[in-house]
């Protein structure tokens, strides 16, 4: 990808993507020395967040923001704050991140994303998150989907590593997957 740096001392590879990077981008870094040389090849998996809904909170009493856009891939999203679980009165905004169906060139048979905003918001008591789906929303072509297997992670953005989320769990009669989390980065 243009633009991508390795810092020759640390080693640090950085790279910003534009927009026009969205999708899959494929990277081979060569390192080389007197004594001979090595490569490494990954993908990356570049999303676009789109803003779906937002809503101020009252940190007093609470509240939910939830997502009615049926053009969006998490329509009926919805996060539940309980009272006093922010510091403050807070605006909170849901984005959909959309243009890559794979994660690290690895397909799902289910892939919906969304970021929360102000970005590491940590809260005093869990806020519920519930995402619904729908089973004509699985793909075939990545094995046998099964409901039971569906699972919520977190993904670093620095590192780009998914982190299961533990207390998630799969409704198969109501077809959602709900949890809770106490922060939001």
């Amino acid at each position: 990808p243009t633009g991508m740096v390795i810092d020759s001392v640390g080693g640090l590879l950085s790279w910003m993507p534009a927009a026009s990077d969205v999708g899959d981008q494929s990277v081979t870094v060569v390192i080389a020395d007197s004594v001979g040389q090595t490569d490494q090849s990954f993908t990356l998996s570049v999303f676009n967040a789109s803003p779906v809904a937002s809503s101020l909170i009252s940190a007093a009493s609470g509240g939910a923001i939830t997502v009615s856009n049926s053009a969006s891939g998490i329509n009926g999203l919805t996060i539940s704050f309980p009272a006093r679980a922010l510091a403050s009165d807070t605006t909170i905004t849901v984005s959909e991140l959309g243009g890559s169906s794979t994660i690290g060139g690895s397909g799902r048979f289910m892939l919906k994303g969304f970021t929360v905003d102000p970005d590491g918001t940590t809260l005093a008591s869990p806020a519920t998150i519930t995402l619904p789906y729908n089973t004509s929303q699985f793909s075939t072509t990545q094995g046998v989907p099964l409901e039971q297997f569906l699972s919520a992670y977190n993904a670093d953005q620095t590192s780009g590593l998914l982190t299961g989320l533990s207390g998630f769990s799969v409704d198969t009669t109501k077809h959602s997957i709900s949890g809770t989390i106490p922060h939001f980065s």
